[in-house]
């Protein structure tokens, strides 16, 4: 067995519903139809670039949006159409039954990883899979959209979270982010902001680590 098929790639716009993997060979057959000429071009596109990104070669599932999905008249997609929405209801029955997950954004300071290492005022803020963090206020509510993330200053996904620990001080006032990578610092303006922030970000951890396994149960990853 290829090592690569037994560590898949987690592919986060895939497990969230943003694309969606389809059986290339049925796409091709179905391109073979002239009667659907603009969605035929858009499907071939998606094709084109999946074999770009599988090193020339054609894959065996390509990934589509679920706009262009939704479109298909595909008996042998019906089944997949099924399961995926029956996979979503599970999921938002799943969902309901944690608490409401805390808003988390603010101004704090952030360690310099260069230089002099200064700390500087960052706003911050966690939304869906990512932390995020910018020089001024702004939101974004689709933090997978990489030209979303690309108006920050910089961004990091949770699932790559090892640790979040508070760090011994006078005040009580900093803790760090554990990644496998570095280590980020922070420092709040209050110990009460700090406790709000490591509790807030251990239950985002915890949902978000949940749902992906749940994801991975109900077959939205492939198994090859």
């Amino acid at each position: 067995d290829n090592n690569t098929n037994n560590n898949k790639k987690l592919d986060l716009d895939v497990a969230f519903g943003l694309l969606h993997e389809v059986e290339t060979k049925d796409l091709l057959n179905f391109t073979k139809n002239g009667n659907h000429n603009t969605i035929n071009k858009e499907i071939k596109k998606y094709i084109g670039k999946n074999q770009l990104e599988n090193g020339g070669q054609l894959p065996k599932f390509t990934k589509l949006p679920s706009t262009i999905l939704q479109t298909l008249d595909l008996k042998d997609l019906e089944e997949a159409r099924k399961r995926h929405k029956s996979t979503i209801s599970q999921f938002k029955e799943t969902a309901d039954k944690y608490v409401e997950l805390p808003e988390l954004s603010g101004w704090m300071e952030k360690k310099s990883a260069a230089g002099f290492r200064s700390w500087q005022k960052r706003w911050i803020i966690v939304r869906r899979t990512h932390i995020l963090w910018s020089k001024q206020m702004m939101d974004t509510q689709n933090p997978l959209d990489p030209s979303q993330r690309k108006k920050f200053n910089n961004s990091m996904t949770l699932l790559t979270i090892k640790q979040i620990r508070p760090v011994s001080s006078k005040r009580k006032r900093k803790f760090d982010i554990i990644t496998a990578a570095k280590t980020y610092h922070f420092k709040c303006k209050t110990s009460q902001q700090r406790d709000l922030w490591l509790n807030g970000l251990n239950l985002h951890l915890k949902v978000l680590a949940d749902s992906m396994k749940f994801l991975r149960q109900s077959f939205i990853f492939k198994n090859e």
